[in-house]
């Protein structure tokens, strides 16, 4: 078998190996040495892998995968790079923040107005200054988190009303919820997630939940009539 035909079997790409290693290295920020000083290996070794003069082995990618906190499969593809790490646009980070900061000051507008109180008494109750107060609601300044919370209170205010869940940032915020929800999953249940023939399932469940709970004892009800049915046609066969 020639070099060319073991390539194209091979399960990776290993054509674009290099610029992934080095690409993914690079967009984690880490130094050469600081790569080579952890897998325990001469600088050089990773240089010559991210130069394309040798191909490291299977332990060794798993273990930069680990380290560049992305999938293995993802080393080999750098072109999908940009969807893995996120590197905000300075302009549009600084546009969001002003608009959620917008967001944030009109929302504690439309609740103070719904509490009928004035500036004076929710300053009196979260126990932040009138003069603070004043400007929060104005949407003049940013609020510290802490003072956030104080006013949500005086407000009966849900603070996670508040939280960021459309703009980039509030959908990786949500992503990254998701994936420890998937750590904290017993290994049983991770399995049977990870196996695509049981998503149909996870669809089914889903659907199910929004089904009223009287409705649901209808339906079990009727699976359980057709059931003793099947039995008793299968004797019948018998």
């Amino acid at each position: 078998m020639t070099d060319t035909e073991n390539k194209t079997n091979l399960p990776f790409p290993i054509d674009q190996l290099a610029e992934g290693l080095q690409k993914a290295r690079e967009y984690r920020g880490l130094s050469l040495k600081d790569c080579c000083s952890l897998l325990g290996i001469p600088t050089n070794k990773l240089l010559n892998y991210e130069k394309g003069k040798y191909v490291p082995s299977l332990t060794e990618l798993e273990a930069l995968s680990y380290i560049y906190s992305v999938p293995l499969a993802a080393l080999f593809l750098p072109e999908k790079y940009p969807d893995l790490f996120k590197v905000p646009n300075a302009e549009q980070l600084k546009q969001l923040l002003q608009i959620r900061q917008h967001i944030i000051s009109t929302t504690l507008q439309i609740a103070l107005e719904k509490t009928g109180r004035s500036l004076k008494v929710i300053s009196k109750k979260s126990g932040v200054s009138l003069s603070k107060v004043k400007r929060y609601f104005g949407g003049e300044t940013d609020i510290p988190v802490d003072d956030l919370q104080r006013l949500s209170g005086a407000l009966d205010l849900d603070l996670n009303s508040l939280m960021d869940s459309e703009s980039p940032i509030g959908l990786w915020q949500d992503l990254q919820k998701k994936k420890i929800a998937y750590a904290q999953l017993s290994e049983t249940a991770r399995d049977f997630l990870n196996k695509k023939d049981n998503w149909p399932y996870m669809d089914a469940i889903g659907k199910m939940k929004l089904v009223e709970p009287g409705k649901l004892e209808t339906i079990a009800e009727s699976l359980r009539q057709l059931a003793g049915l099947a039995r008793t046609d299968q004797d019948t066969r018998d």
